[in-house]
């Protein structure tokens, strides 16, 4: 019985079929923790402990359910949209009914194979391979069902430069001409605040701060809060749209009755109408958050700012807006050697005395 490094559960080995297996006991308690190794054992135990770590008797289909039920519920609500849509629409379809251990690195090979012949981009398939991967994860070093990885032996799709869209000004204001009544100050408040699609649709009342003019977010896709400063129109607007809908409600944009996919639905199918009457083609609502963060670059915003106002735990992740500021390199040529600050001086560089 051992504890791997930088878990808290006790682990131990066992035998199935000629080959030797790593599985969680669940516990960080020692007595019970060896209670259970020793009924695994003698195989006596029961329950979720029955053939431990065999992953004969698992199948993909158990590991979808558990990985859905444990793991995904933690995620931001577009994530758990995705991780659901992933499972149902590609990988239960294809690894639906087989044994785990029989899932070896030319069946993901062969999933990858068949995800190309379907037209899916490299970004797809390197989400769709990356929650394989996390479940696997979890069956192998937390659950006991697998004896490894296999997606560790199998490399991800190589990407091509991610995609920014943005709008011109008069492509932005053609949009909103033509946004409903009840889109107009969710798409205002997207545009100016750069927010995610799962806050916007969880926007409670209580992170409304008018008194400090401030979005405080509870919580985001990376588990983290963020405060995002209102602007003059996303405060009118805000405070309007609080005062007129909803006023039972705990959430800005709903009715707590409403689901989170209904609303999501009728997002998409408005903004889906109003760019269709802009006659904008290959801009999704997402884009609206690319839109935001390129035009802060655009006017001069430092690209560590525009990481903080969009949330993301690194920078790195913020710098594929980088190339959008023309006029940075120019703007530091001039601060640093223009005017009389110049090495040279331009009569001896024109030959004079």
């Amino acid at each position: 019985m051992f504890k791997r490094k930088g878990t808290k559960n006790w682990y131990t080995h066992v035998r199935r079929n000629g080959k030797r297996f790593i599985i969680s006991l669940e516990t960080s308690n020692r007595a019970d923790a060896g209670k259970r190794e020793a009924m695994i054992k003698l195989g006596k135990s029961s329950g979720r402990f029955a053939g431990a770590g065999d992953g004969i008797s698992r199948t993909f289909d158990e590991l979808s359910e558990r990985y859905l039920a444990s793991c995904t519920v933690t995620k931001s609500s577009d994530s758990q949209e995705r991780d659901r849509g992933i499972f149902k629409l590609h990988l239960v379809p294809f690894f639906g009914g087989k044994k785990l251990n029989d899932i070896d690195v030319k069946e993901i090979s062969a999933y990858k194979d068949s995800r190309r012949s379907k037209k899916a981009s490299a970004g797809t398939i390197n989400k769709e391979f990356n929650l394989l991967k996390a479940a696997f994860n979890k069956a192998f070093k937390e659950w006991g069902w697998m004896s490894s990885n296999p997606c560790q032996m199998v490399r991800g799709e190589k990407e091509g430069s991610p995609r920014v869209r943005w709008l011109k000004e008069e492509e932005l204001t053609k949009l909103f001409a033509n946004a409903s009544e009840w889109l107009f100050p969710i798409m205002l408040v997207v545009a100016q605040t750069g927010m995610r699609r799962g806050n916007i649709i969880n926007l409670g009342k209580s992170e409304l701060d008018f008194k400090n003019r401030e979005i405080q977010l509870q919580t985001t896709k990376n588990g983290l809060p963020l405060t995002i400063p209102m602007t003059v129109q996303v405060y009118n607007a805000l405070k309007g749209f609080v005062k007129t809908h909803h006023p039972r409600s705990k959430y800005v944009f709903r009715e707590e009755k409403d689901t989170v996919a209904s609303f999501r639905t009728r997002l998409h199918r408005e903004f889906k109408a109003a760019c269709s009457a802009a006659e904008l083609t290959d801009f999704r609502w997402h884009d609206l958050r690319h839109d935001f963060a390129s035009r802060l670059i655009q006017r001069g915003a430092s690209i560590y700012m525009v990481k903080e106002l969009l949330g993301h735990c690194r920078v790195n992740v913020t710098e594929k807006y980088a190339h959008l500021d023309s006029g940075a390199k120019h703007r530091a040529m001039e601060e640093f050697f223009g005017g009389d600050k110049a090495l040279v001086s331009l009569k001896k560089i024109e030959g004079g005395k």
